[in-house]
């Protein structure tokens, strides 16, 4: 048992989870199937760079083109908080697009209900990304065009 989950608080239990589900990474078959039980059947995932996305079909969306670019982008839990009606979490991201190394900060807004995820809202500069996204632009634009591609799944 993590460190978060003894703990004890559904928040803390439900930040080790997806805390571990980023650390795992992909492929995104593997992080779809990590992540499905944390979320309500019609979570809104929301993050720059990406539409609004729906449900467990709208998680699948986003991995693809995320894992497909950067196959070996795992993520950190920083630090995280309870609010009153979720929790924030502060999550340090790397991995390599095409080869160049890169690495960003983002910050999730979790409104959880029952200790599932109904919202993830992610904050994050993508001014980071910039670098390895212009020297690599076709890794870029592949995973561009599956995150724009991808209207709102209901």
């Amino acid at each position: 048992m993590s460190k978060l989950a003894e703990h004890g608080s559904a928040e803390a239990i439900f930040v080790a989870a997806f805390g571990a589900g980023w650390e795992a990474g992909g492929p995104a078959k593997r992080f779809v199937d990590r992540f499905a039980p944390l979320c309500s059947p019609h979570v809104a995932l929301l993050q720059p760079l990406s539409p609004p996305l729906r449900g467990l079909e709208g998680l699948r969306r986003m991995a693809e083109p995320l894992f497909a670019a950067m196959p070996d982008l795992r993520g950190e839990v920083l630090r995280w908080g309870e609010t009153a009606d979720g929790v924030m979490i502060e999550l340090r991201l790397s991995g390599s697009l095409a080869g160049r190394p890169i690495e960003w900060i983002t910050l999730d807004r979790i409104i959880l209900r029952d200790g599932l995820m109904v919202e993830r809202r992610a904050y994050f500069d993508p001014t980071p990304l910039l670098p390895a996204m212009l020297s690599r632009p076709r890794a870029a634009l592949r995973l561009l065009r599956g995150m724009r591609k991808r209207k709102e799944t209901r």
